[in-house]
């Protein structure tokens, strides 16, 4: 698609330049995007293109931007596969755009899912199951001992969901390889040759879940299942009898899309909200102080019980602000389904339009001092629905918000109790967009005495961009 330009009042932006053109913009953009995104709000305002006057890529930023876009959401819908044809062909813009184009043709799996979890008679089982399995993680820890905190964080909630949602077992064959297969292939990410391994993995690891989903969706619904209705078995029964193969597949690749894209919200939420409660040991004391104080309550216990979450609100606020600091989804993309304005700037149809929460949450008007972790400014503030949105706008998540709060707060709550957990010395912590917010490489993190204090690593690596650990 051509750009098109508006002569009554084009879009602010860069002015274009001889020396790599328009695309020399998309490589700025792709290198940094999330400083991008922040010295073009500073530079030009809530609304500005890639390049001045031309409306292939916009910015929308701040809360006045999220608000234009979640007002209308049948106008900013999804992109579309043609995003790319249009020049747009950077690595991070490609991922947002598949990422938004899985949320629409998923979106009515992605609404039963979230039904599944937000049932009344499941939510007590599906919290026993998180804190059973968050527990038998954490027995495993030896004092000392050094672990990668974004493996075992994926692993975790990879069993967790393989159980609550497919009645997988991952203790058992075929439920154990799959588990092992799936993790590995999450951990293998690698550029270059080794690229061609792992996508040979992830298609072992591919044509194994279709083997185990088929064999479980041609199974009676468990009657001794903990959760009302197997949601494999209840989408096989919505099925036509005489629904191709084909069309099976298809169904198989979405949910398989959907849990790896659970994994990663609840993932980055859990395994960011551990590294800055690591360095914010006053923080963590205040925490271990209000979870020893309820469990002497007998609201908190070990075994087969779970946390009382409601009686755990400086948790809360800590994961709150964990959420507003790194959003797992820090960047969002829609794309003008017709001709309209945002922000009194005309734009046409088929125009690119990207939203950041991450920059939101960094506004200081909105958030004093937006780049230090203070858990505290939840007392005295209530942000709207445009100011925080750590998961995007709506149907960008196949989880809620507080279903993400809830589960990161009884894992946090387990292992809080359990140990303190600790960077290990020499640590970089490098960041990745695909598309959302997590560390780039392992995090390796040590095991410690949960009630004897620690002395205080510094952090290197990209994350310090985004946080500032002195403050």
């Amino acid at each position: 698609m051509a750009a098109t330009m508006f002569e009554s009042r084009p879009i602010p932006g860069p002015q274009l330049r001889r020396v790599g053109g328009y695309r020399g913009y998309l490589r700025a953009f792709e290198r940094e995007p999330l400083a991008y995104v922040k010295e073009t709000f500073q530079a030009y305002g809530a609304v500005s293109g890639l390049v001045a006057g031309d409306t292939r890529l916009i910015f929308a930023l701040g809360s006045a931007g999220n608000e234009r876009l979640r007002a209308d959401p049948r106008l900013f819908g999804p992109p579309a596969p043609e995003t790319r044809s249009a020049g747009l062909t950077s690595t991070t813009i490609a991922r947002l755009a598949a990422w938004s184009r899985t949320r629409e043709h998923d979106q009515e799996l992605a609404r039963a899912w979230r039904a599944e979890l937000a049932n009344p008679a499941a939510s007590p089982a599906y919290q026993h199951l998180v804190v059973e399995t968050a527990e038998r993680v954490a027995e495993r820890w030896g004092l000392g001992q050094q672990l990668d905190l974004l493996y075992v964080s994926r692993r975790l909630h990879l069993r967790i969901l393989f159980k609550a949602l497919l009645g997988i077992d991952p203790t058992n064959e075929p439920g154990a390889t799959l588990l092992d297969q799936w993790t590995n292939v999450l951990a293998c990410r690698q550029p270059g040759w080794l690229a061609r391994l792992t996508e040979l993995a992830q298609r072992r690891t591919d044509r194994l879940f279709e083997q185990v989903v088929l064999a479980r969706m041609g199974q009676a619904p468990q009657s001794d299942s903990a959760f009302p209705g197997d949601f494999l078995s209840r989408l096989e029964g919505e099925n036509d009898a005489e629904r191709h193969a084909s069309d099976r597949e298809a169904r198989i690749k979405q949910v398989a899309g959907l849990v790896h894209q659970a994994e990663t919200i609840l993932t980055s939420a859990l395994v960011w909200t551990i590294v800055l409660l690591a360095q914010h040991q006053r923080v963590l004391s205040d925490v271990r102080a209000e979870l020893d104080a309820v469990e002497a309550d007998h609201q908190v216990s070990t075994g087969h019980s779970f946390v009382a979450a409601e009686r755990l609100p400086l948790l809360e606020r800590v994961i709150k602000e964990s959420l507003r600091l790194l959003p797992p989804l820090s960047l969002g993309l829609r794309q003008m389904a017709a001709p309209a304005d945002i922000l009194d700037y005309a734009l046409p149809p088929q125009a690119a339009v990207l939203y950041s929460p991450y920059l939101t949450h960094q506004l200081s008007g909105l958030f004093v001092a937006p780049r230090r972790f203070r858990p505290e400014r939840w007392l005295y503030i209530e942000p709207t629905a445009d100011e925080y949105l750590p998961l995007g706008l709506a149907d960008d998540s196949v989880l809620d918000l507080p279903f993400v709060m809830l589960h990161t707060k009884l894992v946090l709550a387990l292992w809080l109790q359990h140990a303190r957990l600790v960077l290990a010395p020499s640590t970089r912590i490098d960041y990745r967009l695909q598309p959302l917010l997590l560390p780039q490489n392992a995090v390796p993190m040590i095991v410690a005495p949960r009630d004897r204090p620690q002395r205080l690593r510094p952090v290197r690596g990209s994350i310090t961009t985004l946080v500032d650990f002195e403050g």
